[in-house]
C-alpha cells in the first residue's frame, strides 16, 4: 500500500510550497506522480476575461487577474524544480514526479475527474481553510470520490514521528486509518485515543481498541499504545490529546454527521482544522 497518486492545490498561500514538498516526499517513496492543480482566488474573473465583453469587468481587475495567475504559474514551476532537485527527482526517473496538470477557479473549484485516479489529497492547512470547509477540495475529494485528504501544517517529509488515531469505529475512521497505513507504519509511535463516553450504539463492538490494534500488527505497526480519556469526541478535545502525545500525524474519520448539523452545530472536522496548527491531519470519509 503507497501513495503513487497523489493530488494537490496551490492557491498562492504561503503553505504552497510545505503540501507541495510533502506530497513529492511521499510520491518519491512510491515511485509515483504528484499531480498539482493551480487555483488563484481571481482566475475566475480571469475565466470572463475570454468572453468578448468580459462580463463588464474592469480592465483593471481582468489584468490584475490575469497577473496573479501567471505569476502564481511561475512560481509553483520555480518551486517544484527547487523540490525535483532537492529529492534527487531529476536523476531517477523512476523516483517520482510533479506534473502541473491544469489551472482552475478558487471560487469554482471542480476535482471530480482527477480524484477518480487519486491515491491521496494533499492540501496545505492555510489553502483549506481560504478555500471554505464546503469547497470543491473537500466535496469532490473527500465526500464524493471518498479519496483520503492528509491536511499539511507541520515540517514535510518528518513522518517518523508519534501518531496518533481518533477511533470510534465508524466506517470513515476505519477509512481513514487503511489510508494511513504507509504513514503509520513510518511513525515511532501510534496512539489510539478513543472517548468511550461517546460512541455510538452501532459502532460500540467495532470500536474496541484491541481489534483496531490487531489490524495493525498485521500491517506492521508494532509500538502502540491505547490512551481513553474523557473529552476526547470534541475537535478541539482531539487536537490536544494529539498534541499531548506529541503526535505529528492525526487521523480521523471527518464529517460523520449530516452537512446541516456540521453547518449549524458546528462540527468535529471543522473544529480539528482550525485546531491542527501544529499537526498535520489524515481525514477520511
Amino acid at each position: 500500500m503507497s501513495f503513487a497518486s497523489i493530488l494537490t492545490v496551490l492557491t498562492g498561500v504561503n503553505d504552497d510550497a510545505l503540501a507541495l514538498l510533502s506530497a513529492a516526499h511521499m510520491a518519491r517513496a512510491a515511485h509515483g506522480q504528484v499531480k498539482a492543480v493551480l487555483a488563484p482566488p481571481l482566475a475566475v474573473v480571469g475565466d470572463w476575461a475570454a468572453m468578448p465583453d468580459g462580463f463588464g469587468a474592469p480592465a483593471a481587475l481582468l489584468e490584475a487577474s490575469r497577473q496573479a495567475q501567471a505569476d502564481l504559474r511561475r512560481g509553483v514551476e520555480a518551486m517544484a524544480r527547487d523540490i525535483t532537485q532537492q529529492l534527487g527527482l531529476e536523476s531517477d526517473e523512476n523516483a517520482g514526479r510533479i506534473v502541473l496538470v491544469e489551472e482552475q477557479s478558487a471560487l469554482a473549484l471542480d476535482l471530480s475527474r482527477l480524484t477518480l485516479f487519486t491515491d491521496l489529497v494533499v492540501v496545505g492547512r492555510v489553502t483549506l481553510v481560504s478555500l471554505g470547509l464546503w469547497s470543491g477540495l473537500l466535496a469532490d475529494a473527500l465526500l464524493l470520490a471518498q479519496t483520503p485528504i492528509l491536511v499539511i501544517s507541520a515540517a514535510p517529509g518528518d513522518f517518523a514521528a508519534p501518531a496518533a488515531i481518533a477511533w470510534n469505529g465508524s466506517p470513515a475512521a476505519a477509512r481513514a486509518v487503511r489510508a494511513a497505513i504507509p504513514l503509520l507504519k513510518a511513525a515511532s509511535r501510534v496512539v489510539i485515543l478513543q472517548d468511550p463516553a461517546h460512541l455510538r450504539a452501532r459502532d460500540r463492538e467495532n470500536a474496541q481498541p484491541e481489534r483496531l490494534a490487531d489490524y495493525l500488527r498485521l500491517h506492521g505497526v508494532n509500538n502502540l499504545e491505547v490512551r481513553s480519556l474523557a473529552g476526547g469526541s470534541r475537535g478541539d478535545g482531539l487536537a490536544r490529546q494529539a498534541q499531548a502525545c506529541e503526535a505529528g500525524l492525526l487521523v480521523a474519520g471527518a464529517f460523520e454527521h449530516s452537512r446541516l448539523r456540521e453547518d449549524i452545530l458546528g462540527g468535529i472536522t471543522a473544529s480539528l482544522i482550525a485546531e491542527s496548527r501544529t499537526l498535520n491531519l489524515l481525514l477520511a470519509h
